[in-house]
């Protein structure tokens, strides 16, 4: 069952940004199923966290914006979790994405790096 959405985007210096658009499904939380149908309910409240990291020196280097949405119950304590839960899936994602973009961001400088060398 979908019970929300993770989007982002990680750009890497000048270049294009590359975007990320995925349901999030039940069975991909790690919470028995009981305790979270109880906290989707009848999945007419959604809530929304969203982080952004970066690493620039001015305006050089590399960014990661992830935003999780999540549907649940109306009722308070419900959306309380959802918004726990939604905070900790983006907290997650952000840091993949950020170590992702910080390894093809050095992997850049080092081909730039080289292709300086070969240039002399």
């Amino acid at each position: 069952m979908v019970i929300g959405a993770v989007r982002g985007r990680v750009s890497i210096g000048d270049g294009p940004s590359q975007y990320l658009d995925e349901p999030i499904k039940s069975e991909d939380i790690d919470m028995p199923r009981d305790k979270l149908a109880a906290i989707v309910g009848d999945g007419k409240a959604k809530v929304t966290c969203s982080f952004e990291l970066s690493d620039k020196d001015y305006g050089n280097g590399f960014s990661a914006h992830v935003a999780v949405t999540l549907t649940c119950n109306q009722e308070e304590e419900d959306v309380d979790r959802a918004a726990d839960l939604a905070s900790a899936l983006a907290c997650k994602f952000s840091s993949e994405m950020i170590e992702t973009a910080e390894a093809v961001y050095k992997a850049t400088l080092g081909d730039r790096d080289n292709s300086d060398r070969r240039r002399r």
